[in-house]
């Protein structure tokens, strides 16, 4: 559930129902201009677009990034990859060629998900994660500069994303690209018993 972070009343019913706090996420947006920025990655990295026989690597990144992730860390170990895999292609218009996976000599190294929005000129920051071994160095920047450069060419006037509020390497990595908070939204969780026990 996505609320306000002000609707109090709605907080305690929901928590009072079995919901927990999961985050609260910030809706960041910024504007594009024209022009592409080539990826330009280490000679040891390799990058892939999505296609069912990349579909596994894509996992295996997806699945490293969350390793100590500050992005909503208490849906870790909650939803199975192909789950989650299906979320993110069902936001917006999906675009295997949009879709970015990096790996170096087979270990995974970063992931970065864009779709179309379905209505609007804007272009959706899906996912952005890095794996622990490959943090602070430049990679996500690389490819969010790739990105906003890629938007443009599918007629993106701005891209758009959520993040968790605590996770401070994100944002500031947002914010230095000139992403802008639009919103902010308290997203709470009911946890469902496995039905198969």
């Amino acid at each position: 559930v996505l609320l306000d972070p002000h609707q109090d009343i709605e907080i305690v019913a929901l928590t009072g129902a079995g919901f927990t706090k999961l985050a609260q996420l910030l809706y960041m947006e910024c504007d594009i201009e024209a022009g592409m920025i080539p990826l330009e990655l280490d000679e040891a990295v390799t990058c892939l677009h999505w296609s069912r026989r990349t579909n596994s690597c894509f996992k295996d990144i997806i699945l490293a990034s969350y390793q100590d992730t500050f992005d909503c860390p208490g849906l870790v170990g909650l939803r199975h990859i192909d789950d989650i895999l299906a979320g993110h292609m069902a936001v917006g218009v999906f675009k295997p060629e949009l879709w970015f996976a990096l790996h170096a000599h087979g270990e995974p190294v970063a992931v970065m998900l864009l779709n179309l929005a379905s209505h609007g000129a804007v272009m959706e920051l899906v996912y952005l994660g890095v794996a622990p071994g490959w943090r602070g160095r430049g990679v996500g920047r690389k490819l969010l500069a790739h990105g906003l450069g890629l938007a443009s060419q599918y007629g993106a006037t701005s891209m758009a994303l959520a993040v968790d509020r605590i996770n401070k390497p994100a944002l500031h990595l947002y914010r230095s690209m000139h992403f802008t908070s639009t919103s902010r939204r308290q997203a709470m969780i009911y946890v469902l018993d496995d039905l198969e026990n």
